[in-house]
């Protein structure tokens, strides 16, 4: 006998929301890797570069894909938002640990959704001390950080990648560029200047693009009704590619 404990109303309504998901999905038993939030260059032990990248748009994926029945695994960079119920959680730093987080689950995934905005470049010699302030200017040398789902192109076989391009400018032409350059069979593409739009919002409007060219537009909505409109087409692309289960 004791005290008794409730666990959390947040994971009863996650598990209420995957106990009533469609039986029928095509996602169901898939494994599904994600990836959100932002990552972290450390100039010195204090200072970093980063963005405001918040992960809900991927914490929304990941609720819905579990909801269809997949195993989904989120590697996550630093947020504070609580990650759904059941899901597996690798929480991460910086691009390069991001990286390695994604091929040491890469094996047995079926899908993969780069949500992240991994930072793209990083102090060539970070300091090993506080740089103390100082009048005057400075200058930082930077480098470029390991693009996530290009290094991950030559492994992926039958397996479904999906990208993001957030972007401010020519959105159409630097996604579809993306989408070659990354090998993806779909990219997601919205303007962060857009008001509703940007980083941290509870809503996201986004132009899917596949290999054949716009997909489907999706008006701005809450980033749940975002994930329900990509997910939708992850599964029609299960469907027409036959994607063997992996592991």
């Amino acid at each position: 006998s004791g005290q008794g404990r409730l666990c959390p109303a947040e994971d009863i309504l996650d598990a209420v929301d995957q106990g009533l998901g469609p039986v029928d999905s095509k996602l169901k038993g898939r494994r599904v890797l994600i990836t959100c939030g932002p990552t972290r260059e450390w100039i010195d032990p204090v200072l970093f570069i980063s963005n405001p990248s918040s992960g809900k748009m991927g914490f929304a994926l990941a609720q819905e894909a579990m909801a269809r029945g997949a195993e989904v695994t989120i590697v996550r960079g630093p947020t504070d938002l609580r990650p759904p119920w059941g899901a597996q959680v690798v929480p991460v730093e910086t691009t390069r640990e991001m990286l390695d987080a994604v091929l040491a689950a890469y094996d047995g995934c079926d899908v993969l959704i780069g949500a992240a905005a991994p930072v793209d470049f990083t102090p060539a010699a970070p300091a090993q001390q506080k740089i103390k302030k100082f009048g005057g200017s400075a200058s930082l040398e930077l480098v470029g950080t390991p693009d996530i789902l290009t290094s991950v192109s030559s492994l992926k076989g039958s397996r479904i990648h999906v990208g993001f391009a957030a972007e401010s400018e020519n959105l159409e032409a630097n996604a579809q560029a993306k989408l070659a350059a990354k090998a993806l069979d779909l990219i997601c593409a919205n303007d962060i200047t857009a008001p509703g739009s940007g980083f941290g919002a509870d809503t996201n409007e986004i132009a899917m693009y596949s290999r054949d060219g716009l997909t489907r537009h999706v008006d701005m909505t809450g980033k749940r009704e975002v994930a329900i409109e990509i997910l939708d087409e992850v599964e029609t692309l299960l469907s027409t590619e036959a994607v063997s289960p992996q592991g």
